[in-house]
């Protein structure tokens, strides 16, 4: 039993490097386009950047335009975003979690408009008590696995790995 005790760390240690050998990414989260002009913002160096986007956007005018100018400024600073879909942030906004219908409407909207973005977030924050999602975890699993928008046009992690708390398109 003592003797496959190296043999047995060995092939874990082995198991383990390639998830080890992953660089983390780092980004700032900003909801302002004003960001990607500020000199401080431009001297970090940063090349990733969270924008929250709720999960009905597409219906309110105001919002696609704010939407339009923070992707536009992303882009035209080479900063590459990674949308998360939330709540709509009217009142009952916190308890209302949208259908999986949709929800895909959103997302197919999104992808439409902005092709270039590969990064999302299924749902920000979905643990959080200001989220419809706070006591139903099967709802927020549900829009982080194929079955949500990634089942289209996304990967959304691997049938070895789990996936991760965004999906690449």
């Amino acid at each position: 039993m003592i003797r496959l005790l190296p043999v047995t760390l060995l092939v874990f240690a082995a198991l383990a490097a390639p998830a080890a050998a992953h660089t983390p990414v780092v980004g700032i989260g900003d909801q302002h386009p004003q960001m990607f002009s500020d000199p401080a913002f431009r001297s970090l160096g940063v090349e990733h950047s969270r924008y929250l986007i709720s999960w009905d956007w597409y219906k309110r005018p105001l919002t696609v335009a704010q939407t339009d100018l923070w992707m536009g400024a992303a882009r035209r600073t080479g900063v590459k975003p990674l949308i998360a879909f939330t709540r709509n942030w009217r009142p009952s906004g916190q308890f209302r979690l949208p259908p999986m219908k949709e929800y895909r409407k959103s997302f197919r909207v999104f992808r439409a408009r902005y092709p270039e973005v590969r990064d999302f977030s299924a749902w920000n924050e979905a643990n959080h008590t200001a989220q419809p999602t706070a006591n139903k975890p099967a709802a927020a699993a549900r829009r982080r696995t194929r079955d949500g928008p990634a089942a289209a046009s996304c990967r959304a992690g691997s049938r070895r790995a789990p996936a991760p708390r965004f999906f690449s398109a």
